[in-house]
């Protein structure tokens, strides 16, 4: 694998984190703009938000999407997306029901896992574009004989 490909995978794993984060941020403005009566405190939301962004890309991981020595089609990496996407919904409210001190609404896991699941699948169809412009200016290709 060439140092260019390693890098672009590798800046993957930080910008997916900020898509998912923001994703978070999202469903909550869209949450707030809707009803604001249940809504968690903002100063709550963030701490909260940073470590179920956490379990978000751990549930991505685990399903294979930042393996770098696995070659994946657009399907299989989509598919993928969706599939820990739903697993990390499924282990946040896991964990929120569990832990039943926080008022989380299920209206923001909901629309946060519509949300990261638009931003990570555009997210890599980026990431395709940038390495087909690569491509074509001779950076990132395989030399072979």
């Amino acid at each position: 694998m060439k140092r260019s490909e390693l890098l672009i995978r590798v800046l993957l794993l930080p910008l997916d984190y900020i898509s998912v984060l923001a994703a978070f941020l999202l469903a909550y403005q869209l949450r707030g703009s809707v009803d604001e009566t249940f809504l968690l405190p903002y100063n709550e939301f963030i701490p909260l938000t940073l470590t179920l962004s956490i379990l978000w890309i751990v549930c991505l991981s685990l399903l294979g999407v930042y393996n770098l020595t696995k070659q994946r089609s657009r399907w299989d990496e989509f598919f993928a997306i969706i599939l820990g996407s739903l697993a990390a919904i499924t282990v946040s409210g896991s964990v929120i029901f569990f832990f039943k001190q926080i008022d989380f609404s299920r209206l923001i896991l909901v629309s946060t896992t519509v949300i990261a699941i638009t931003l990570l699948v555009s997210l890599r169809l980026l990431r395709n574009i940038a390495m087909a412009i690569l491509y074509k200016r001779g950076i990132a290709v395989r030399r072979t004989l």
